[in-house]
């Protein structure tokens, strides 16, 4: 092992050990500290506070039932089979997938609440809600994630992310299109608003992974009874994912 210890010169060690403090100034310079060391923690609190106050904020953000809106998440599968091809409950042979139900999220005007409980699906919940994910395994993780902050029930939960998909009007374009085409964001909107009349501006949202369209997201009312506009802070993350025009991919 090397010695790192430092060489002080002989001269400078007896300097050193020549100075010699009074025993009444050792005191004061003590007292000193003392007296710093509490001023550092008196302003040091306040911080102390606010920063748990934050993180009780944000546990509290996490509360079944609270958030603002809705919004419903639908995947498009031909763009998520590109690249996971392996997943044959959702891209194997013969599925033909379009758009497919991702997910009922609870948001906030600014991001969301997730995993909000510990509750989990019974066999006869995951039995009757099977057909409505093209997976178990994703309609799990969307009621660990999203549905236990909605505030209902998984019956409840499921019954509506269900009713709010099929009352969704595809667009004819996009139902099983043959040829992958060009589209941009305020066009895919107007679409959408055509065949759904009810939907208002800024309630329909493309959302791009690269250059192609991988999802939609149409924006409900808390209680889930009637289209509104999708929040500023979702509006610009959608518009930075799909920045100019974008490829959606045909059905295979």
């Amino acid at each position: 092992m090397i010695d790192q210890t430092v060489d002080v010169p002989r001269k400078q060690k007896e300097r050193f050990a020549s100075i010699s403090m009074p025993r009444t100034f050792t005191r004061a310079c003590a007292r000193s500290a003392v007296v710093v060391a509490l001023l550092i923690i008196a302003i040091a609190s306040p911080a102390v506070a606010r920063s748990k106050k934050k993180h009780t904020g944000d546990v509290e953000a996490n509360t079944p039932g609270v958030f603002d809106y809705y919004a419903l998440s639908l995947s498009w599968a031909p763009t998520y089979c590109a690249s996971h091809q392996q997943d044959q409950s959702e891209c194997g042979v013969g599925k033909r997938y379009g758009f497919v139900l991702h997910g009922l999220w609870p948001q906030f005007l600014k991001k969301w609440p997730e995993n909000c409980s510990d509750a989990t699906l019974t066999p006869d919940e995951e039995t009757k809600y099977a057909s409505a994910y093209p997976s178990k395994k994703l309609m799990e993780h969307e009621w660990s994630k999203h549905g236990t902050c909605s505030g209902l029930s998984a019956s409840e939960y499921f019954d509506l992310s269900d009713s709010l998909r099929k009352g969704l009007k595809i667009p004819e374009a996009y139902q099983q299109p043959e040829k992958s085409f060009s589209s941009n964001s305020d066009e895919l909107a107007q679409t959408f608003r055509t065949t759904n009349p009810d939907i208002e501006e800024g309630g329909v949202l493309a959302i791009c992974s690269g250059k192609f369209l991988s999802e939609i997201h149409v924006c409900f009312s808390k209680d889930g009874k009637s289209h509104v506009a999708c929040s500023d802070s979702e509006i610009r993350s959608a518009n930075k994912s799909c920045k100019d025009s974008f490829i959606v991919r045909n059905v295979k």
